[in-house]
């Protein structure tokens, strides 16, 4: 090779490495998340099962929620809970739930809303709050967690239900 075509390779490697952001990282390998102490980040297939409370007992139901490495959440539920007065208002619909968490040690919290819907219109706002820890293996987690239904106004619409989550990672 040439000394011309040498520098010429190496004045374009160095350009790269020089436009490259510092904060670029090459994303971690399916291994690398799978079997992470704690890595919560990925997608979970879940059982939620709401706890007995006053407001009555409504069954276990799969959810399916994704963790994403800037610290936004996706759940979808499979139906509308069956919470009393979600029951009372007619409910028939809910949308995907969005929000965030966060990760202190052990612990995972995490914050979603989703709104619930009668025909399409808007009944009421479930928030979902809770705490979950990943197992060594990185391929289960639990905790607990508590939903919250809200009007439109904010006023919650019965007490809040506390839940017990539970989920396995889904891979490729």
């Amino acid at each position: 090779m040439s000394r011309t075509r040498t520098l010429a390779a190496v004045a374009a490697v160095a350009a790269l490495v020089v436009t490259t952001p510092a904060h670029a990282q090459a994303l971690p390998s399916k291994d690398d998340v799978n079997t992470a102490q704690g890595a919560i980040v990925g997608t979970w297939r879940m059982m939620i099962d709401p706890l007995p409370n006053p407001a009555g007992d409504p069954p276990a139901f799969p959810s399916i929620i994704s963790f994403a490495s800037d610290g936004t959440v996706v759940d979808v539920v499979s139906s509308v809970p069956g919470y009393p007065a979600l029951v009372a208002l007619g409910a028939n619909g809910a949308t995907s739930g969005l929000g965030s968490w966060s990760q202190k040690k052990e612990a995972v919290k995490f914050t979603f809303e989703r709104f619930i819907t009668k025909d399409g219109r808007f009944v009421a706002r479930q928030r979902i709050q809770g705490t979950l820890k990943v197992a060594k293996s990185g391929v289960a987690q639990s905790g607990p967690a508590v939903a919250t239904f809200l009007d439109g106004s904010d006023t919650p619409l019965g007490p809040p239900v506390q839940i017990a989550a539970s989920g396995t990672r889904l891979t490729p």
